[in-house]
C-alpha cells in the first residue's frame, strides 16, 4: 500500500538515497533547494528549518488538503567544526538551529498531521552517542536529537505513533571529507577503525534500517546504531 512520506533533508547524500527507496510511494520533500534526481510520485517544498513560517507553510499545505503524513524522516543536519572554546556562537547556534531546533519545529508542525500508528525517524549519528575531538557543536546537537525523540515515543504512544533514531558511523559524503580535514579526529578513526571489520559504513546499510523503521510496529523509543562497531569500544 502506498504511504505518505515526508523526507526532510532530501538534497543531501543520504537523504537523495532514502528517496530512492521510497519513489513508488507519495513522497514529500523538503529542503533548501531541490534534489538533483527527479522522482515520479515527488512533490517539493522549498523549507528554510531555521523559520518557522517556512515550516508551517509545509504543515498548511498537508492541513489544508486533509493529507495524512504515514513516515516522517528527518534527514537534515549540518557539521561545524570546533573546540568549544574556539566556536564561535554563530555557529554553535547555526547547528542547534538546524540539527535540534529544525527537528523540533517540523514535529510540532507535522505530528498533527500524521496517521494514527505513524512512523517518525531522525537521522542522529554515532556521534550523538560519544564524543568527539574538535565537535563539540555536532556532538552536542545529536545527542539532543536521540533524547528529544525518545520524548516523542513516549508522549505520542496513545497515538500509537513510533518515534526512533538511526545513527550513522562514516559513510562516503561530503560530510566525511569535512570530518577528514579534522587530524585528531581522523587519527583516532584510523587507529580504532583499524580494529573493524569495516572502516566506513554502506550507504545501503543505513537506508535498509531507515526502511525497515518505516514498516515496523514494535520498535519505539530506540536509537539503532550503524557505525561498523565503532562505538562498541
Amino acid at each position: 500500500m502506498k504511504k505518505n512520506i515526508l523526507l526532510v533533508g532530501s538534497a543531501g547524500t543520504l537523504g537523495k538515497k532514502i528517496a530512492t527507496v521510497f519513489d513508488e510511494h507519495k513522497l514529500y520533500l523538503c529542503d533548501i533547494e531541490e534534489p538533483e534526481n527527479s522522482f515520479k510520485n515527488a512533490l517539493f517544498f522549498e523549507c528554510d528549518l531555521c523559520d518557522r513560517t517556512s515550516i508551517k507553510k509545509v504543515s498548511d499545505y498537508f492541513r489544508e488538503r486533509k493529507i495524512k503524513i504515514d513516515v516522517l524522516i528527518y534527514s537534515a543536519g549540518v557539521y561545524k567544526r570546533g573546540k568549544v572554546t574556539e566556536i564561535e556562537l554563530n555557529q554553535w547556534q547555526q547547528t542547534m538551529d538546524v540539527n535540534v531546533n529544525g527537528l523540533y519545529l517540523i514535529l510540532h508542525e507535522i505530528i498533527p498531521c500524521m496517521n494514527e500508528g505513524g512512523k517518525i525517524i531522525a537521522i542522529a549519528s554515532q556521534f550523538g552517542i560519544v564524543g568527539a575531538y574538535e565537535s563539540a557543536s555536532y556532538c552536542a546537537s545529536k545527542a539532543a536529537m536521540i533524547n528529544l525523540i525518545k520524548c516523542v515515543a513516549l508522549d505520542y504512544a496513545k497515538k500509537r505513533l513510533k518515534a526512533n533514531c538511526v545513527c550513522p558511523g562514516f559513510f562516503e559524503s561530503p560530510f566525511l571529507q569535512e570530518i577528514s580535514k579534522n587530524t585528531q579526529m581522523k587519527r583516532e578513526w584510523m587507529s580504532v577503525m583499524g580494529m573493524l571489520p569495516k572502516s566506513k559504513v554502506d550507504i545501503e546499510d543505513i537506508v535498509e534500517i531507515v526502511v525497515m523503521l518505516s514498516e515496523n510496529n514494535s520498535i519505539t523509543g530506540q536509537c539503532i546504531i550503524v557505525d561498523g562497531g565503532y562505538t562498541a569500544r
